[in-house]
C-alpha cells in the first residue's frame, strides 16, 4: 500500500502547478474581454498567419481576387498584390494549421451562438486566444514529462512555474495569444523530447513524429529550422561522441530518410 501510494503521488506537485497556471492563463483571457474586439486579437502579424482560415472557409478566395474593389478584404485582410488582381498571403501557413481546430469549433457554433460567421466575430477571437493557451499548456505538459525524468517533483514544479508565470511565456499564452511564440514553444518541446527518445530507441514512429513536428517548426517559421541543431548535437559532450552518431545515423539510414520525408510531407 505504501508503495502504491508513493507511485500515485508521484508528480503531484508539477501537476498542481500545471493546472494553477491555466486557471490563470483562462482568467487573464476571460477578463478583459478583449476577444469582443477583433482588432485587439486578430491584429498586425496574426492577421497574415490567420488569412488562410477565413479565406478558405468564409471568403473561398485564398487569392483574395477581389481585394481592389471589396472594402470588407480591405479591412481584414493584408496580402501582398502578385499581379492580375492576385494576392498572396506574405506569412506561411504552419501557425493557420494549428488554429485549425479551433477555428472550425467556432465556425460551427458562431451561428448558434447569435454571431456572423465571418471569422471575426467574438467565437472566433475567443477561440484563437484559446487556441496559444491550450498548446502552451499542452507544452509545460511535455516538459513536465521530460524533467520527471532527470530531476524530483518539487524541481519540476518550481522550474513549471518560474516558465510559466515569469517569462515572456505568460504573455504569449494568456495576452498576445494567436502570435506564433506559444506554438512554436508547443513544438519546440515535443521535439525536444522526441529527440531524446530517438536516441534511445530510433523506432519508426518516432521517426515519423520527429519529422513532421520539424515540418510544423519550420512551417511556422522557418527560422525556428535552427532547432535542428539540438537533434545533431544531443548527447554529444566531447569530440569522441560525433563518430558514435554518425554511426547511428548510418545503422538507421532509413529511418532518417523517412524523418526526412515527412518533413516535405507537412511542407
Amino acid at each position: 500500500h505504501k508503495v502504491w501510494f508513493n507511485m500515485k503521488r508521484k508528480g503531484i506537485y508539477s501537476l498542481a502547478v500545471i493546472v494553477i497556471v491555466a486557471l490563470v492563463y483562462f482568467m487573464q483571457i476571460c477578463v478583459p474581454h478583449e476577444f469582443n474586439q477583433p482588432d485587439r486579437v486578430i491584429q498586425w502579424d496574426v492577421r497574415s498567419y490567420y488569412s488562410y482560415l477565413p479565406g478558405i472557409f468564409v471568403e473561398h478566395d485564398i487569392q483574395f481576387s477581389s481585394w481592389d474593389t471589396n472594402l470588407r478584404y480591405q479591412h481584414y485582410y493584408y496580402p501582398v498584390w502578385i499581379r492580375d488582381n492576385k494576392y498572396l498571403i506574405k506569412t506561411s501557413c504552419g501557425v493557420a494549421m494549428l488554429y485549425f481546430p479551433f477555428f472550425i469549433c467556432a465556425h460551427a457554433l458562431a451561428m448558434p451562438l447569435g454571431y456572423a460567421p465571418n471569422g471575426f466575430s467574438a467565437p472566433y477571437t475567443f477561440a484563437l486566444l484559446l487556441s496559444g493557451a491550450f498548446y502552451v499548456i499542452c507544452g509545460l505538459l511535455i516538459i513536465r514529462k521530460w524533467l520527471l525524468r532527470r530531476f524530483s517533483d518539487k524541481v519540476t514544479a518550481a522550474t513549471i512555474l518560474i516558465i510559466s508565470l515569469t517569462t515572456p511565456l505568460y504573455w504569449y499564452a494568456a495576452v498576445e495569444s494567436p502570435m506564433p511564440h506559444s506554438y512554436s514553444f508547443f513544438l519546440f518541446a515535443v521535439f525536444i523530447y522526441l529527440t531524446e527518445l530517438w536516441y534511445e530507441n530510433p523506432t519508426w514512429k518516432y521517426s515519423i513524429l520527429g519529422g513532421i513536428t520539424f515540418g510544423l517548426i519550420t512551417l511556422i517559421r522557418p527560422s525556428n529550422a535552427l532547432i535542428i541543431i539540438v537533434f545533431f548535437l544531443y548527447g554529444i559532450s566531447r569530440w569522441n561522441d560525433v563518430p558514435q552518431h554518425f554511426r547511428l545515423y548510418g545503422k538507421n539510414y532509413t529511418k532518417v530518410m523517412v524523418m526526412l520525408a515527412m518533413v516535405f510531407l507537412v511542407w
